[in-house]
């Protein structure tokens, strides 16, 4: 915790994503549970607001994108899981800006 609460310092974070694990048809399961628990621990210890996102797919989507990027993923350990996040992080703030734009701002 103290590296990351350093990174966030660092980077000048002042928002936490954390992608909900989410079944197919939108409900919890039970790393969903345990996603919800570890988040509330960043949240008290960064002192940061946090928001969930559906990452539903996004493991999926980024593999394809990798594999059409001309990498093996399973030669790059974690790509998949950062391609992931990065989607997650995409389609959180794109959805932000709609919503900002819907309401006049």
């Amino acid at each position: 915790m103290a590296a990351l609460a350093r990174l966030v310092r660092e980077k000048g974070v002042t928002e936490l994503v954390v992608g909900l694990p989410l079944n197919l048809k939108g409900i919890d399961t039970a790393q969903t549970t345990s996603v919800r628990s570890f988040a509330q621990v960043l949240r008290e210890h960064l002192q940061l607001p946090l928001a969930f996102w559906d990452e539903r797919f996004t493991t999926t989507i980024a593999l394809r994108q990798l594999r059409q990027a001309g990498y093996k993923p399973s030669r790059h350990k974690g790509l998949a899981d950062r391609a992931a996040a990065v989607l997650i992080l995409q389609s959180y703030l794109e959805a932000r800006t709609r919503k900002s734009e819907d309401d006049g701002d």
